[in-house]
């Protein structure tokens, strides 16, 4: 379900002409690649149709080297466009602050109405309900930042 709705918002951003930033990546990276793989990258580069990904360490750059294509398959299945290459590298000491497991992601740019906080409420589980959240505060930031995200520049680059 909420592959959809993150597909939808990337979508509905590619046909408004928008930029696909890699801030907005981030924010849908464990719904696009799921847990296990989230929790040992992320995105830090998009241009010219090549997703670039720091990877947390050897052992698993080489591991998710091996998946590559399933990988950018998954990656594919939510883009509006296809990405043609996915380059994982080895991150720097200072590129990676991995979460502990269990920990809360840090809150995402926009906030929410009193009325959007009152419906979330409503939701039981709580990991839908974050995840819910996650993605309505992504499609509102972008109209509190004027259409730009804090790391749209020319290229994508982030």
């Amino acid at each position: 379900m909420f592959e959809k709705i993150a597909r939808s918002l990337l979508k509905r951003r590619f046909e408004e002409g928008l930029p696909i930033t890699v801030g907005i990546l981030q924010a849908s990276w464990t719904l696009m690649v799921g847990d296990y793989f989230a929790a040992h990258t992320r995105p830090v580069r998009l241009k010219d149709q090549t997703l670039r990904v720091i990877v947390s360490g050897e052992p698993r750059l080489k591991e998710f080297r091996h998946h590559r294509e399933r990988l950018l398959a998954r990656i594919n299945a939510m883009m509006p466009w296809p990405l043609k290459e996915l380059e994982l590298v080895l991150a720097g000491a200072q590129q990676f602050d991995l979460q502990a497991p269990g920990q809360a992601p840090p809150p995402p740019l926009g906030g929410l109405s009193p009325r959007e906080e009152a419906l979330l409420e409503q939701i039981e589980d709580e990991e839908v309900r974050a995840k819910v959240a996650r993605l309505r505060r992504l499609a509102r930031g972008r109209a509190e930042r004027g259409g730009r995200g804090p790391l749209d520049s020319a290229g994508g680059e982030g």
